[in-house]
């Protein structure tokens, strides 16, 4: 990535430096990653121990959870903080095989507190690696190929901006834009092979999970 920049931009390593090239690439990729919350060369999945007290913690790279599964099986739905400090108060005594979860910054909680050590399988998508801190633009860039050439020409626009041509800063930031576009809607088109939900039914008579003794929940009518 650092050739392509440098061959457009025509700069040896004097003029563009390599720690200013990459931080030119490094702005790239922050800017393209930042377009979409769930890339799919992100899916990723953990196991996590939970303690006893129901406590865990998030993998440093997790950036999003979609499932929470335990080891036999069972997705637990996730609920809303206050109420689960409400239902299941910090101390209180009730134990059991988990049936919640709810996270507090990057801390987790599954509910109630399992009353022993429990593993349990988060299913969701981590964050980019910082590939550039470690090995430099030189690298192997962590995403899909087709937004590695997109990155170089938002990379080339920054550098013609330090070189005060600003037609040319503009036309490769237009081309950044063009092809990014492109790359993240081929990256996010739907897969044909995969199941297709085409209409959803929400029965009142069912919760949506299992309720503790005494709560109730309200499922609102299917639109």
């Amino acid at each position: 990535m650092r050739d392509l920049v440098r061959a457009q931009l025509d700069l040896d390593d004097t003029d563009l430096p390599d720690a200013l090239l990459d931080a030119y690439i490094q702005e790239g990729y922050d800017r393209t990653l930042e377009l979409e919350q769930r890339w799919p060369f992100f899916e990723s999945q953990w196991d996590v121990q939970f303690a006893a007290d129901g406590t865990g913690t998030m993998p440093i790279d997790t950036a999003h959870i979609e499932l929470v599964v335990t080891a036999d099986g069972r997705i637990l739905p996730r609920v809303q903080g206050r109420w689960a400090m409400t239902n299941f108060p910090p101390g209180g005594s009730t134990t059991g095989n988990p049936l919640y979860w709810t996270r507090l910054n990057r801390s987790l909680y599954v509910l109630p507190a399992p009353g022993a050590i429990t593993t349990v399988r988060l299913i969701g998508f981590r964050m980019g690696a910082d590939w550039v801190n470690l090995v430099g633009a030189s690298g192997a860039c962590d995403c899909d190929r087709r937004l590695h050439i997109p990155i170089c020409w938002y990379a080339a626009s920054l550098g013609y901006a330090q070189q005060e041509d600003e037609v040319l800063e503009q036309r490769y930031l237009d081309r950044f834009h063009e092809s990014v576009s492109l790359a993240r809607d081929a990256i996010m088109r739907p897969n044909p092979s995969q199941p297709k939900q085409v209409a959803y039914t929400l029965y009142r008579t069912r919760p949506l999970w299992p309720a503790p003794v005494g709560v109730t929940f309200e499922v609102p009518e299917a639109p």
